[in-house]
C-alpha cells in the first residue's frame, strides 16, 4: 500500500470522499489521501498538495515563474504556490505556461544521469 499523500483542501472544506471512503480534513485544512486520490483532487478539487517530496503524481510537473508569480490559473483551474515557490501544474499545462515567465522548476538530483546512463556504449557496425 502506497504511502498517504498530504493535502491542504480548499477553505470551508470538512472532508474528501474517493470512491466509497471519506477522508476528514484536521483543524488546518490538512487532509491524507490515497496516492490515486492526488491528480484529480489537484486537477478540479482546488486541492494543494502538501507532501513537498521529490516525486510528483502521474500527469504532473513542478514548474517556477521568473518573476514573483503567487498563484497561477490554466484554462479555468487555479494552482497554489508550493512552500519552495514552485507550482505542481498537468504536464499538459507546460508548453502554455512557457510564454508567461514559466519554466520547468528542475530538481538537481533529477538533472543528474545514472551511472549506467553515463557508462552506455552505442555498438558499432
Amino acid at each position: 500500500m502506497a504511502k498517504p499523500v498530504k493535502m491542504r483542501a480548499p477553505k470551508g472544506t470538512d472532508q474528501v470522499n474517493h470512491g466509497d471512503t471519506a477522508y476528514v480534513t484536521d483543524k488546518s485544512g490538512n487532509v491524507e489521501v490515497p496516492a490515486e486520490a492526488v491528480a484529480p483532487l489537484l486537477a478540479v478539487g482546488g486541492f494543494v498538495a502538501e507532501d513537498e517530496s521529490d516525486e510528483d503524481p502521474t500527469g504532473f510537473v513542478r514548474v517556477k515563474h521568473s518573476g514573483d508569480a503567487t498563484a497561477l490559473s490554466w484554462r479555468g483551474d487555479s494552482y497554489a504556490i508550493r512552500a519552495d515557490g514552485s507550482f505542481l501544474v498537468p504536464a499538459v499545462s507546460a508548453f502554455d505556461l512557457l510564454d508567461h515567465g514559466f519554466s520547468a522548476d528542475h530538481r538537481p538530483e533529477a538533472a543528474q544521469p545514472s551511472a549506467s546512463a553515463r557508462s552506455l556504449k552505442i555498438p558499432t557496425k
